[in-house]
Parts: C-alpha cells; structure tokens; sequence
C-alpha cells in the first residue's frame, strides 16, 4: 500500500527541517497553519515512489510562518497543482493564492523544494509585494511556455523589468516563442487578468517607479501616481494591439491624462508602429 495524501493541522515550535535531499535546511521559530498533499498514483509503478512527478496537488491554509531573525510573515494560503505532460499535451502548474508575503518566499526558496525553472522565474524576476486572490497556471516549462493565465490582484508589487527574447526555430531542440521586452515595477497596485492571447489590467497607484531598461537611457520613471485602464491583443505578423481607455500621471506639479490605442510591431526592424493618442494636461 502506499499513501496517496494526507491532511495535518500543525503548530510547532523550533523547526528544522530539510525540504529535499540537497537543499539547506529550513529553520523557523514558529509554524502554524493546514498542510496536505495528494499524489496521482499510477497501477503500473509496482509501488515505486514518484514524490508527485506522476500528477500532485500541495496545499498550505492559514499558514503562518515566525523566521528565527523575528520577522513573521502573513497568513498565505496557496495551492499548487501539476500534471505532468501525456498524450502529446505539455506539462501544467497551477497556483492559486489568497495572500502571499512575495519577498518572504523569495528569501525561502533556497530552502524550498521547488524546481530548477522555478527557482530561475524567482530570480529572474526578483518579485516583491503581495499577492491577492490570485491564481496562475501554464502550460510547458518556463521559460518556454505553451500558454499561460495570469489572473488577480496585488498590492505594493515590484518586478525586475526583462529583456525581449527570439524566437527560435520549430525545428531546432529548445524551440520556443518570442517574447517582446516586458518593463519592471516598484510599488504597484490593481488587478490583472491576461492569457499568451492578450488582457486587461487596472492599476490605482501612489508613490510608483516604472523601469523600462529597454525603450529609455534613464530607465527609471518615478511618479507620484499612477491610474490605467488598458486592454492589449496580440495578432497576426507580430503585432501587439494596447488600447488604452485611461491612463492619468502625476509626478510632481506635472499631471497628464492620455487615452487612445498602439499599434505595435513586435519584430525587428519594423518601427514604432502606428499610435492613436489624445491627451491633456
């Protein structure tokens, strides 16, 4: 027999704990919160364990977690789901989460059994702020994605701006889509929901800084508020369709409000593309 889940309510007290072979130990003051865990088990393993390579779900409630240096980090509750690539369909994770201290599993995932590409995602993107109601799944393995959803709200959030990435070739080992540039965030709040096909996002922020490495010499853009309602599309021969229905500024005694819509070229060597844009001071 072996054990497909489990379900434990915790609250311990001096934790060590080491998360997979290899991996530093994990040191805590103080756990509390719901654990479980559920492994697809398949009849023709003959008993061997697959430690969830085979189709698992991982679930923390209410888990409240104090670091040996004082630092106590919010209630999280998270679930992650992956099913694991069959019958000519990709691999697939899922995450959904009603609050996640972002820094805080930044810091952890040295300590945390997560694998190669997740760790690399982290560190790319360095994440800060929180996460609320939100949920994320994709398809393939970063950072070669087949589709992806991105949905829900954050507060406060901060992401390392990224450089645009070719296209390579389907006939070649390692092919995968391109990707154009995407710009960082300090301090950003609203909501988002956006697939590989396009979205929408909502942001209502004070106090913010935009880097965007890859369209400005000076790529920092502080500013003391920011407010957006914008909807983008990806369509054929490259292009990358942003409408935005509102898009109001302020840094300083500068205000400014913009509405209208961008055609962008995505390739190389096509332009700035066509821009449709009224504006007002």
């Amino acid at each position: 027999a072996r054990l497909a889940g489990f379900t434990a309510d915790l609250a311990l007290a001096g934790v060590a704990a080491r998360m997979a072979p290899g991996l530093p130990p994990l040191r805590l003051a103080r756990v509390s919160g719901r654990l479980s865990a559920h492994e697809e088990l398949l009849p023709d393993t003959e008993g061997k364990p697959s430690f969830g390579a085979n189709g698992h779900t991982v679930a923390i409630e209410h888990f409240t977690v104090a670091l040996n240096d004082g630092r106590v980090l919010p209630p999280a509750t998270v679930s992650e789901t992956f099913t694991p690539a069959r019958a000519g369909k990709p691999q697939r994770v899922a995450v959904e989460a009603s609050q996640v201290d972002l820094a805080a599993l930044a810091q952890l995932a040295a300590q945390l059994p997560l694998s190669d590409l997740q760790r690399q995602t982290l560190a790319d993107f360095a994440p800060r702020g929180q996460l609320l109601d939100f949920s994320a799944s994709w398809d393939g393995a970063y950072p070669k994605l087949a589709g992806y959803r991105v949905k829900g709200r954050v507060a406060g959030l901060g992401l390392q701006a990224q450089a645009a990435r070719p296209a390579t070739d389907a006939s070649a080992a390692g092919a995968g889509a391109g990707r154009p540039a995407l710009p960082g965030v300090d301090n950003l709040t609203g909501s988002i929901d956006a697939t590989q096909d396009g979205g929408s996002i909502s942001v209502e922020s004070t106090n913010l800084a935009l880097r965007m490495p890859a369209w400005f010499a000076e790529p920092a853009m502080p500013l003391d508020s920011l407010a957006v309602q914008a909807r983008w599309r990806y369509e054929p021969q490259e292009q990358l369709l942003v409408e935005v229905d509102k898009l109001a500024f302020a840094q300083g005694s500068l205000r400014g409000s913009l509405s209208g819509r961008h055609q962008l070229p995505l390739g190389p060597g096509h332009g700035p593309g066509v821009a449709d844009f009224t504006g007002r001071d």
